[in-house]
């Protein structure tokens, strides 16, 4: 299925919709395997092990080729979950993972830190075909967003997250607020955006489980808009990911590109690009401690939000030439066209 904006998006950057056919019975990611059969195709993406199986079925029914775009670890985030069994269960998936990677025709992998774990993995074994890097770069479309307003009395705080009770430890929700009732100053307040619809309470309830007071803490839904995010870029102060450890966190990288302070978990995999880019480590906190975070927010705004400003635009203009959208796209359809035609 695809809404109205979807299909503005996909005109606009010349991609053709085709909707599933309705498959009783199936599940709804499993109508994916079955493409119109008057569809050429010459590569199919699929995107984790959900869309694993898919790809294998469109493979062999369009005699097309097969790229695997790793974005997790599942073993790693299995030792973080609250839920039973979930790093036998991360151990598993990572398993699967692994499989379809091996019987894919290329494998992505999103940033720096999975190209080296998949690397690592499959060392000195021809099991795995060619594992090229992708590292999402700068959001052009959020770099028009204004910046933080001036003569603000509070510094406001955002992170983001799905508000997941067995992710809450996982997702440094718990961090978050526990780094701003450190701070024991009504002036800091959070805002934590991505609770389920008609959750936002029980996600409140969690956070202030952790300390922070109500008048600290706001708690909205997900924001699927890019109007609506930039919009709330504009009264924000600083954007902070303390997850223990995670894929690419596209939020505070969508940040980055609209100038806003950003503060990143040094293990998560947006972390480890940043470590890739000068000025990045200065942006990192490489810590679960929530006294650790207070003590990073308030020397951020402690810098001022003229110095804040600069250093941030500095560092996003290094990141955009370190990580090269344009660069990257063209390499990943190089080795594309190269699968395809034998070359």
């Amino acid at each position: 299925a695809c809404s109205e904006e979807g299909r503005r998006f996909a005109e606009e950057h010349n991609i053709a919709v085709r909707e599933a056919v309705v498959r009783p019975g199936f599940d709804r990611l499993d109508w994916l395997a079955f493409p119109p059969e008057d569809l050429v195709i010459d590569v199919v993406l699929d995107f984790g092990s959900e869309l694993g199986k898919q790809a294998q079925s469109i493979r062999e029914s369009h005699g097309c080729k097969w790229v695997q775009v790793v974005h997790t670890l599942p073993e790693e985030l299995g030792m973080y979950k609250s839920y039973p069994f979930a790093p036998s269960k991360g151990e598993e998936k990572t398993r699967n993972e692994l499989h379809l990677a091996t019987l894919a025709n290329l494998v992505v992998a999103v940033g720096p830190k999975l190209k080296k774990a998949y690397s690592d993995i499959y060392q000195g074994s021809s099991k795995l075909p060619d594992v090229i890097q992708l590292t999402p770069g700068i959001f052009i479309e959020f770099s028009v967003a204004k910046k933080a307003t001036l003569g603000n009395k509070s510094f406001r705080v955002l992170t983001f997250g799905r508000g997941d009770p067995k992710d809450f430890s996982l997702k440094g929700y718990d961090i978050a607020a526990k780094a701003i009732a450190q701070l024991d100053d009504n002036s800091y307040h959070l805002t934590f955006v991505g609770a389920p619809d008609g959750k936002q309470k029980d996600v409140a309830d969690n956070l202030l489980k952790c300390r922070i007071s109500k008048s600290q803490l706001e708690v909205r839904e997900s924001m699927q808009s890019s109007k609506l995010l930039m919009e709330l870029f504009c009264v924000t102060d600083l954007v902070i990911m303390p997850s223990k450890t995670d894929d690419f966190e596209l939020p505070a990288l969508k940040a980055l590109s609209a100038g806003l302070p950003i503060l990143v978990r040094e293990n998560s995999g947006f972390g480890d690009a940043l470590r890739c880019v000068p000025l990045g480590k200065q942006f990192l906190v490489d810590s679960a401690d929530p006294e650790d975070w207070a003590e990073a927010i308030k020397a951020v705004r402690q810098k001022g939000r003229e110095e804040r400003l600069k250093e941030i635009q500095a560092l996003r203009a290094s990141y955009e030439a370190t990580f090269n959208w344009e660069e990257q796209c063209t390499t990943l359809v190089q080795k594309m066209w190269g699968i395809v035609h034998g070359i």
